[in-house]
């Protein structure tokens, strides 16, 4: 909730070229939406495996086309820190 909320508003300042929202939740459509009545660009980004099927497709919008850009496991591996203290421990 508190995430759809911050994208909207973020959308509606006008401060920001492009706000990209980093999930695959679909009860966040609504905000999606809701964003892209300003002059905002929306975007989304999210995690898949290869093999879960759930993983796979974009959000879907009722008003617009929403750009969503995949990212695997590889993505996920380079997107690490090899000095970080705390490993993390779910790997999509």
């Amino acid at each position: 909730m508190l995430c759809a909320l911050a994208m909207v508003r973020l959308a509606q300042t006008g401060i920001y070229d492009a706000v990209v929202l980093a999930s695959r939740d679909t009860d966040l459509i609504p905000s999606l939406d809701e964003a892209n009545r300003s002059d905002t660009h929306i975007e989304a980004v999210k995690w898949f495996k290869r093999d879960v099927s759930e993983s796979g497709g974009p959000l879907r919008p009722d008003t617009f086309r929403l750009w969503t850009t995949s990212l695997d496991e590889d993505a996920f591996r380079l997107s690490t820190d090899d000095n970080m203290c705390n490993r993390p421990r779910y790997a999509p």
